[in-house]
């Protein structure tokens, strides 16, 4: 500001310059001027204005006279000029006579180049002040402030919080000002946080400690409780097959059914506690997604019609190739879901849905469940967001259900949604991204065979025609359907030739009944009409009404529901005129090992296997067990081993016998029967050459089908003894 100032007021003195030699030039020389051009004397005012263009800073002088360039003297031309111009008058005999003008130009080049000059030296002298100033200013604040904050920002983000160091100030002389200050402050701070730091550090590694301590209470608490579950599902199971009264069959009845809440409540826990520690693995393995829902089907119908309910199931035809993903917790989520809809649900249907949005290498699978039960209220639905939430008392292991299914789901890397209103029922469903296999399913090859096939149906209720109707147009077959025994009898046995010739003719029981003979014995006297293939289908078909319509001629009775695999399989089966009679094959006796130290589990395993006619062996434990196999080892044909067990573990037990085993022997099967809950115990098991592992608790037709795996091997088993002996 005061640099401008200053070139500012040089500015105006050097104009001011310019004016006195302006004035100089009319004190001076403007009176001589006029007296030359009265007197007409030429030299004398060429000579004036000569004189007059000497003066500093003028440029030209002109006379300007009768609007014409008398005279004109020109010095320099500039851009940068300033005139001024004086009216030449001479008075005569008191008469004003106006002669002419006179124009003198000044030069300003040189005004404008000084300025610009002292322009350039000022702003290079106060800028090389400036910088100056600034560097001592720089330098001293580094000194005093800067170097000390630098330190101060370096010590905070490399400070080790378990034993922060006291920050010191870089100074000779300690002083007592603002920045002494923040660096106390810092020192209490950091002591402050690394206690913090510290109590947290303790709180966390209890909290950790706590939870381990929790998750192997929880496992040695499903190790304590799986065994007397066992016992109870089995006993139960047992007792069911006896001789009782409907009271005694009822009581058997809750019993069961209260196990099997039991033991899925149980299970419930013992999966949410995995996934709250990040114990559970996923195992990605190829599977069929129909043959996974026709799992689910058969194990759930029959619990359903307990209830009345109609369990219906659809997967998308869309869905060509087998998927990539863990399907035993893809099971897990639908199974939860299913039993929970068949536990809240009084009446209507519960439907399992597969939509899918196949591209090239992926499924974008839609799984749904929706039941018609009690709804699930606002509250238990918030829980699903808050698990630590308190459950209402009523549905807790709802929502506890809901929410393993909802962690698994997430796991799996899907979306997990539930729509749902008190008394009207739920709606549950997940969305999974799974890989294709280059694989393709089998039952692709049997679609073939159903494609442009004629099926009738004979149903009132619109429902079910319905769901017949699409899975049937699913494969491509064309269905008619008609509504009473009439039209279905104008539609088989008329002249239209175009409604002639039905593959298969699917009749209601119910629409039937009574009509049934009558029914059959009207088709069958047209016999060049009629059908190949004729079915009952009905919800509830009393097994002596059964015997009665296959007596009857009908080649086929359905229970429905009835999974569409199945429905698949009974059509191709008749195409394929099928008719072979497959005669059950008698239950060859087996002699059994069963090492365990319980007693309950002995009982209930002997019991399962001595009421199909089954030789038994019991040990209390792993030595015991090799000495009576190598006591019994040729009439023994497969072992149940329990792993855990004093003096010799099962383990132990099974890797003592496989090293005893002769090499040009084929080895006994060994099963083994435990409560652990471990990802990696099947894994575990093989290691000491077990075949395969039955967890506990389980139910009896478990053991049974696991047995039946073996069969093939246990008769090579048999057969080698037999041959050795």
């Amino acid at each position: 500001m005061i640099t401008s100032t200053i070139i500012w007021m040089d500015y105006k003195r050097d104009l001011s310059v310019i004016d006195q030699g302006f004035q100089q030039i009319e004190k001076s020389h403007l009176p001589s001027v006029t007296n030359a051009l009265w007197a007409e004397d030429e030299k004398q005012l060429e000579l004036l204005l000569q004189g007059i263009s000497e003066l500093p800073n003028v440029s030209s002088v002109t006379i300007w006279q009768d609007n014409a360039n008398r005279l004109t003297v020109n010095k320099t031309q500039t851009k940068y000029a300033k005139s001024k111009s004086w009216a030449i008058d001479y008075r005569f005999n008191r008469t004003k006579y106006h002669l002419g003008e006179l124009i003198v130009v000044m030069d300003m080049s040189g005004v404008y180049g000084y300025l610009a000059d002292k322009v350039v030296v000022t702003l290079l002298t106060q800028g090389a002040k400036t910088f100056i100033v600034s560097m001592i200013i720089f330098t001293l604040v580094h000194l005093l402030v800067t170097r000390h904050l630098n330190h101060l920002a370096y010590s905070m983000s490399h400070v080790n919080m378990s034993a922060p160091e006291e920050f010191k100030l870089d100074r000779k002389q300690a002083r007592d000002d603002e920045i002494n200050r923040l660096v106390v402050e810092f020192n209490a701070m950091m002591g402050a946080l690394s206690k913090s730091f510290g109590d947290l550090k303790k709180q966390k590694q209890a909290e950790q400690n706590a939870n381990k301590l929790k998750g192997e209470y929880l496992a040695n608490i499903s190790m304590e409780v799986k065994t007397p579950m066992n016992g109870l599902l089995g006993m139960a199971h047992l007792l069911s097959e006896t001789k009782l009264d409907h009271r005694q069959h009822s009581y058997v009845s809750v019993i069961q059914k209260s196990a099997f809440n039991m033991l899925e409540l149980l299970n419930g826990i013992l999966d949410y506690s995995k996934i709250e520690h990040s114990q559970l693995a996923l195992d990605q393995h190829i599977f069929d997604i129909h043959a996974l829902i026709r799992e689910i089907f058969q194990e759930s119908e029959l619990r359903a019609k307990e209830k009345n309910l109609r369990l219906v199931t659809y997967v998308d035809p869309a869905i060509k190739s087998y998927l990539v993903g863990d399907s035993v917790r893809l099971k897990q989520v639908i199974c939860n879901l299913v039993n929970k809809a068949i536990k809240y649900s009084d009446r209507g249907d519960i439907s399992i849905n597969v939509d899918a949005e196949v591209t090239t290498g992926l499924s974008e699978l839609t799984i749904s469940v929706r039941d018609n039960g009690q709804g699930i209220d606002e509250t238990v639905l918030a829980q699903l967001n808050n698990p630590k939430s308190k459950a209402k008392k009523g549905n807790s292991s709802n929502a506890l259900g809901l929410t393993i299914a909802q962690n698994l789901v997430t796991l799996m890397g899907g979306t997990f949604t539930v729509n749902s209103k008190a008394g009207l029922g739920t709606d549950v469903r997940f969305t999974l991204a799974l890989p294709t296999s280059t694989l393709i399913e089998n039952h692709l090859d049997d679609e073939g065979l159903l494609a442009n096939k004629r099926v009738l149906i004979l149903d009132s209720k619109l429902f079910l025609a319905r769901y017949l109707s699409e899975l049937f147009a699913q494969w491509q077959m064309q269905v008619t359907h008609v509504q009473d025994a009439e039209a279905a009898l104008n539609y088989m046995l008329g002249d239209d030739l175009q409604f002639a010739g039905f593959d298969f003719v699917l009749l209601s029981h119910s629409e039937l009944d009574n009509q049934l003979v009558s029914f059959y014995e009207k088709i069958n006297r047209h016999r060049f009409n009629r059908p190949a293939n004729l079915i009952v289908f009905g919800d509830e078909i009393a097994d002596a009404d059964v015997s009665r319509v296959t007596n009857i001629g009908y080649n086929q009775v359905w229970q429905l529901p009835k999974h569409p695999s199945d429905i698949k399989s009974a059509l191709v089966n008749n195409i394929k005129q099928s008719n072979d009679v497959v005669m059950p094959q008698e239950t060859v006796p087996l002699t059994v090992l069963i090492a365990d130290d319980a007693p309950i589990s002995q009982r209930v395993l002997s019991a399962i296997l001595m009421n199909r006619g089954d030789n038994v062996i019991v040990a209390a434990d792993g030595k015991e067990a090799v000495a009576l196999w190598q006591q019994h080892q040729h009439e023994i044909d497969i072992i149940l081993m329990d792993c855990a067990m004093p003096k010799m573990s099962g383990y132990e037990a099974a890797q003592t016998i496989r090293m005893q085993e002769s090499s040009d022997k084929i080895g006994v099967p060994i099963i083994a029967v435990t409560s652990s809950d471990s990802e990696d115990e099947y894994i575990y098991c093989k290691s000491f050459g077990i075949d395969e592992v039955l967890f506990k608790p389980f139910l009896p037709v478990e053991l049974l089908d696991v047995l039946s795996q073996f069969k093939l091997h246990i008769e090579e088993h048999k057969m080698f003894n037999s041959l050795k002996n």
